[in-house]
């Protein structure tokens, strides 16, 4: 009975340094690009869950896009078990910003709260980035 409790505790306490880690790492995800790559049959790219605080975002980024003059839709979103999304907040971004300059993007009057996600869309266009949350 005791390496029983000794082996549940040890588990017990292995999800638990686990899940703190992940936590973690869904608060420094601001500090990271995050790669996005779309096409005409995967349309759509959701970032990682992240944590809004100060009621804002930034978006920092590069794209760059087939045509070279299609819009690309940035949207924070949450989304429920189901799938169903709730948007908070949009922007749309024409063209190719692939220099060393790329583009801005501050998203306001959105609740703080956590497992916000970007939904970067592309209307089916090639198309491919990066980000950075602030």
């Amino acid at each position: 009975m005791g390496i029983f409790s000794l082996i549940t505790v040890a588990w017990a306490f292995f999800y638990l340094l686990r899940w703190i880690h992940l936590r973690k790492r869904k608060q420094d995800t601001g500090e990271q690009f995050i790669r996005w790559g779309l096409s005409v049959d995967n349309c759509y790219f959701y970032s990682q869950p992240f944590i809004v605080t100060n009621q804002c975002i930034t978006i920092i980024g590069f794209q760059e896009i087939d045509d070279n003059k299609s819009p690309i839709f940035y949207s924070v979103v949450k989304m429920s078990w189901w799938g169903k999304r709730t948007v908070y907040a949009h922007c749309l971004i024409h063209g190719n910003f692939k220099d060393t300059k790329g583009f801005q993007i501050t998203m306001e009057n959105i609740p703080n709260g956590e497992d916000y996600k970007i939904e970067v869309f592309s209307r089916y266009r090639m198309a491919l980035g990066r980000f950075q949350l602030r």
